[in-house]
């Protein structure tokens, strides 16, 4: 059996009075999915209302990253963890991305917890993880901008989802978004000005302490999520 790294990435979407319960795990969960079996580099995070950053907090969802040395262990874990099956039962909407890396750069903890497989068919759909450390100097200056950026995602050709998601409110944010192809990421990435005028402001600036940029191909889509439609 030949061992290959995925990475799964789970949207908790809470029902009604569920808010204070997962508050809470995020301080006990994580210290639990770190002892998975087969898991390697694990993550629980909070979200921020809208497609992408927003400096406010959405409490009714929740996000869940978790890198597994094979999908065999992910699938143990989802059918086994008695806590993770508690937590999908406090939730209207539960879906889970799961992927290979085939493209990244930068740190994640000082740690890069991805490995890529190289290139792939560029036609397949692309999830694309962006995340960062903002400079406490550079707080104010960088979520000024962050509204400009946010309207550009929503409305970019080819977005399928797109979630802005943190472990810290203001400083540590990451984006998870679904594309139909690569050419339609690069569209954006290169061709849309606002995102353009932010990457500029990111080299000028020195926004980040640390940052990270993945591109994965999506293995599995599972679940239900608003109007994405899953197949």
């Amino acid at each position: 059996m030949i061992m290959a790294q995925v990475v799964s990435f789970t949207l908790f979407k809470l029902k009604k009075g569920e808010k204070l319960w997962a508050f809470g795990q995020m301080a006990s969960l994580p210290p639990h999915l770190a002892k998975a079996k087969g898991c390697s580099f694990s993550k629980m995070m909070g979200s921020g209302n809208g497609v992408g950053f927003s400096i406010w907090p959405n409490f009714s969802v929740y996000a869940m990253v978790m890198v597994w040395e094979d999908i065999s262990y992910f699938r143990i874990f989802e059918s086994q963890d008695l806590r993770y099956q508690a937590y999908k039962d406090r939730c209207v909407e539960v879906l889970t991305l799961i992927g290979q890396a085939y493209k990244y750069h930068g740190t994640w903890d000082g740690k890069t917890p991805f490995e890529p497989i190289g290139d792939t068919d560029q036609n397949q759909k692309r999830m694309v993880l962006t995340r960062a450390t903002i400079r406490l100097s550079k707080l104010i200056r960088f979520w000024r901008q962050v509204p400009s950026t946010s309207v550009a995602i929503e409305h970019a050709e080819g977005r399928l989802l797109s979630i802005g998601i943190g472990e810290w409110p203001l400083i540590q944010q990451a984006t998870l978004s679904l594309w139909e192809n690569e050419n339609m990421i690069k569209q954006y990435a290169y061709g849309n000005q606002a995102h353009l005028q932010a990457i500029k402001m990111t080299k000028d600036l020195d926004w980040y302490k640390e940052e990270m940029f993945t591109r994965f191909v999506p293995l599995h889509i599972e679940g239900s999520w608003e109007d994405l439609k899953v197949t």
